[in-house]
């Protein structure tokens, strides 16, 4: 398992489950629009998507939380970036991305938990974005999985045919 998510050298030969690099492309396709729509609606997306009642705050107050929120929205942009790169031309490092937005997931998952916020929806309901971001949650831990076991047997025999 080490070996795939760190080979000796990033390649374009893949070594995983075919499917997970299916996920991986639904994955990065969201993260790219995540991050672009957050950069250029940053306001909408932070009130709808996370529910964040910015007309709550003062204007200064809102304007730096506006601001705050398109800059945490980069990373996702860089990672899709990123995935993008690996897809097309170094596929063995799709395991170590997996693993890469899975940490990024986790941790911000831990933040929010350790921060709670005030929110503009009912007490108990969660806001869109967090269904969205559970699902991309579901799909790479189950992407990551599939990337680090051995690939069927039908698909090495097609290869080498």
């Amino acid at each position: 398992m080490l070996s795939r998510l760190f080979p000796r050298t990033f390649d374009n030969h893949y070594r995983g489950h075919p499917v997970a690099i299916w996920l991986f492309v639904a994955i990065v396709i969201i993260r790219l629009l995540q991050g672009a729509n957050s950069i250029l609606n940053t306001r909408f997306v932070a009130m709808s998507a996370d529910a964040i009642p910015l007309d709550r705050f003062t204007p200064d107050a809102s304007a730096n939380i506006v601001l705050l929120f398109a800059l945490s929205a980069l990373a996702f942009l860089l990672f899709a970036l990123q995935g993008l790169l690996a897809l097309v031309r170094y596929r063995s490092m799709i395991p170590l991305m997996y693993l890469w937005v899975l940490l990024d997931t986790l941790i911000r998952r831990a933040i929010v938990f350790t921060h709670p916020t005030i929110d503009a929806g009912p007490p108990g309901a969660h806001p869109v974005g967090f269904y969205v971001n559970m699902t991309l949650l579901a799909l790479m831990v189950l992407g990551f999985s599939l990337s680090v076991i051995e690939r069927p047997a039908i698909t090495r025999i097609e290869e080498l045919g």
